[in-house]
């Protein structure tokens, strides 16, 4: 379980464990444990339920035993939330193989982590490949991506690239700024989206990265001359 925002705590055991965002919660299978959320700070979760069973047993005999386990690490959170974000992005979509996805994201999740507690290394690290090879990659991976709601230090981030290098390398590539080409990107998606499906703006807004639907329609808008639900109108 991840901590998006607001504050609470966790009861399990006799013992009170606070929350705040950011931290990553583990549950064993069948503990008992109460979610207490403080007046006027609503949580916002994503959550991850491990309902394999021999998955259960390696998490419990190998990373948290039998009890609650709270961290708060920064690196392994956004790693996490990048994951998770990715099989809620696959579940709301229904495309095919779906189901077969997030079991793999799962699993990879559960390794990930135990190699992090053994080895204590960066998930994220890559220093194999140069730096514009890096980023061609992630713009080649980014149609794949447009549900997270990245920002700029977060893209270079996750390439291992410095920011103003990133932002060069891209401008290089691509004839344009960062945040154009991946607005365009993400609006050139919703109008797919649009055009193809009578899903909610809401549920469209979030599967092209956008967690304030008054940006979404402000981009969109921009783009596209006309709100979404013009558009979707006029698409008809």
């Amino acid at each position: 379980m991840l901590v998006r925002e607001g504050l609470g705590r966790i009861e399990s055991d006799g013992r009170s464990f606070p929350l705040a965002p950011g931290h990553l919660v583990f549950i064993p299978p069948g503990c008992d444990h109460r979610l207490v959320e403080f007046p006027l700070q609503q949580l916002s979760l994503l959550v991850l339920w491990i309902r394999d069973r021999r998955l259960q047993r390696y998490l419990c005999s190998h990373l948290i035993e039998d009890q609650v386990l709270v961290l708060q690490e920064p690196k392994l959170m956004r790693h996490f939330h990048t994951r998770m974000r990715r099989m809620l992005y696959e579940q709301q979509a229904d495309l095919p193989g779906a189901d077969l996805l997030c079991a793999g994201v799962a699993s990879q999740l559960i390794a990930e982590f135990r190699r992090w507690r053994l080895l204590g290394k960066d998930l994220c690290s890559s220093h194999t490949a140069s730096d514009e090879h890096r980023v061609l990659d992630y713009l080649g991976q980014l149609d794949l991506n447009l549900h997270l709601p990245e920002s700029l230090h977060e893209a270079a981030h996750r390439t291992g690239v410095s920011r103003r290098r990133f932002s060069a390398i891209v401008r290089k590539l691509t004839g344009e700024s960062w945040h154009r080409f991946v607005r365009n990107r993400r609006m050139e998606y919703a109008g797919q989206l649009l055009r193809s499906n009578e899903r909610p703006i809401m549920e469209i807004s979030f599967m092209c990265g956008y967690e304030d639907l008054s940006s979404f329609y402000r981009n969109f808008r921009r783009c596209h001359g006309v709100s979404p639900q013009q558009y979707r109108q006029r698409s008809r």
